[in-house]
């Protein structure tokens, strides 16, 4: 009997591992994002954000892929680093999908020096697939706690 539950709670571990390991298409979009932001990539960043992009925070809105190169993906990626994201759900249709779940990061000062505080927030990535493109970042929404 023990071996048999030790069987089936191994089972579920690796149930478990392997479900966590899958990623999906809107939780890969997300780590590219990521990643590009973490890097402080600019040129990366844009290309993967629609022109007619919309980003909403608690602390700026900005409408257009240039509105935003010119001031939150100037400015952020150097206060805001080490950035991960954890996709709660999501759901892809034919030329749209979205992606909800949870983003962390570290906070820098101005001069480079990590603060010790730590960003939490909810987010919400849309994406649109136009004509003769890939999937891009429609609409940026983060909401910080």
């Amino acid at each position: 009997m023990k071996k048999n539950l030790l069987l089936i709670s191994l089972l579920i571990a690796s149930m478990a591992s392997n479900a966590q390991q899958k990623s999906t298409l809107t939780d890969s979009l997300a780590q590219n994002f990521g990643e590009a932001w973490n890097e402080n990539n600019l040129n990366q960043l844009i290309s993967l954000i629609q022109p007619d992009a919309f980003f909403k925070s608690p602390y700026e809105m900005n409408y257009s892929r240039d509105t935003m190169a010119a001031n939150f993906l100037i400015t952020n990626p150097r206060i805001i680093r080490n950035t991960k994201t954890i996709e709660l759900y999501s759901k892809v249709d034919d030329n749209i999908a979205w992606s909800i779940g949870k983003l962390s990061g570290s906070l820098f000062d101005e001069n480079g020096k990590d603060t010790g505080n730590k960003l939490s927030a909810d987010y919400i990535y849309v994406y649109t697939k136009k004509k003769n493109e890939g999937w891009k970042i429609q609409i940026i929404i983060i909401h910080e706690k």
